[in-house]
């Protein structure tokens, strides 16, 4: 008979009594008692204000690295690397190691010393396998388990291979709590419709509703979606973001995003650093990030009143130059509402920025980290060119160095 089961996103407020070992696919008794060891207990939850992390010589640190991050970007949790020769009996974390399968312990449960073994197939791991595996370390289960799944996704268990089998198990609002987000099927935690399969083109998970299987579900969900974000935000954080703002205007942090912006009704944008009365075809995207490649160009007007954030990859800075084609002849350096342009280039965005207008030629400057705001101000027509590039921080200081 089958089994009907689910995908979801939940947290976990308990986790797996037995420690994960690197799994051993030939053990059927292993396999099946891990399911049934759940406790709610919320000593599985992690309350370390850091969460330290080592990582095995046979994996590559990049991608780990990179999801980490992500997850310090939108919430309160902090992950910081230490050598895998460290001794120092006062942390705990994460040990990223080489293994047979994507697994771990559902929440807090440490099994080497002081460190929980998260397993990885892949000695260059995808991010979204790292995701998971952080996330499942956390206690956030896989969306299918979660207590209403079978509403929307039916699990074929004839179609599942047998070592996936105990991650796979619907838990009850006992066991779990959703923090009433509703069903995710774009929670990186959510599985596509053939992932672990023991067939090719076997579907393990069938789309209960019309509307959800004609959706692309042949794919993985690389990133955190915005109710994983919310639910590390609630369960960890307090439901607050303890971030310093960036946002502008009145704007304040989103909790399904804390490095995005709920702004007042008058201002868009991913900071509501530009006024939804503008023209967009003029001004154009009002959040960009740079392309690494080139440097690009863009010239506006003052009365466009365009507003601008430019993003920098990690670990680079953004280089922004400005050029005014119409110099005014004043011999005080004044600038009026009519015309002018602010940037912002300090990491506290919410102080005001250099105010430059057309009494100089040009302005460079550089954003002291990846993100970087400019804004246009007044009821003139001259012409204003921007043009604006990425650039490793190094690189300033090699040019001042030699200059000065």
């Amino acid at each position: 008979m089958v089994i009907l089961s689910y995908t979801f996103i939940l947290i976990f407020f308990c986790a797996v009594t037995n420690s994960i070992k690197a799994p051993n696919f030939n053990d059927d008794t292993n396999i099946y008692r891990q399911k049934r060891a759940v406790l709610r207990d919320l000593t599985y939850k992690w309350n370390e204000s850091i969460i330290y992390y080592k990582v095995d010589t046979n994996i590559s640190k990049d991608n780990i690295a990179v999801a980490l991050e992500e997850i310090m970007e939108e919430t309160c949790l902090r992950f910081q690397e230490v050598s895998l020769s460290t001794r120092n009996r006062s942390i705990t974390g994460f040990y990223f190691q080489l293994g047979y399968m994507d697994a771990t312990n559902l929440g807090r449960k440490l099994d080497n010393g002081n460190f929980q073994n998260l397993w990885l197939t892949s000695k260059y791991p995808e991010r979204h396998k790292v995701l998971r595996v952080v996330l499942y370390a956390l206690g956030v289960d896989y969306e299918y388990n979660r207590p209403d799944s079978e509403k929307y996704v039916w699990t074929l268990w004839t179609s599942i291979q047998k070592r996936y089998m105990p991650y796979m198990f619907k838990k009850n609002n006992k066991t779990v709590t959703t923090y009433d987000l509703p069903f995710d099927f774009k929670s990186v935690m959510a599985l596509n419709q053939y992932e672990y399969s023991n067939k090719p083109g076997f579907k393990p998970f069938v789309m209960v509703k019309e509307e959800d299987r004609k959706k692309n579900l042949d794919t993985v969900n690389e990133n955190l979606s915005t109710n994983d974000i919310k639910l590390l935000n609630l369960h960890y954080c307090g439901g607050k973001c303890i971030k310093m703002s960036v946002c502008q205007n009145g704007g304040e942090l989103d909790i399904g995003g804390c490095s995005k912006c709920k702004c007042p009704p008058k201002y868009t944008g991913r900071y509501c650093q530009r006024l939804k009365s503008v023209d967009h075809k003029i001004c154009g995207p009002a959040d960009i990030l740079i392309d690494s490649k080139t440097e690009e160009e863009k010239e506006l007007k003052f009365s466009d009143k365009c507003g601008y954030s430019f993003r920098a990859h990690r670990g680079k800075v953004v280089e922004m130059k400005v050029e005014f084609t119409k110099k005014r002849n004043i011999s005080e350096y004044l600038c009026t509402e009519n015309a002018a342009v602010e940037l912002k280039f300090e990491r506290d965005k919410i102080r005001s920025g250099l105010v430059a207008c057309d009494i100089i030629d040009t302005v460079l400057t550089y954003s002291e980290d990846e993100l970087f705001f400019l804004n246009f101000y007044g009821t003139k027509n001259d012409k204003v060119k921007i043009s604006y590039r990425e650039i490793i921080p190094l690189n300033i200081y090699g040019f001042f160095n030699k200059t000065g």
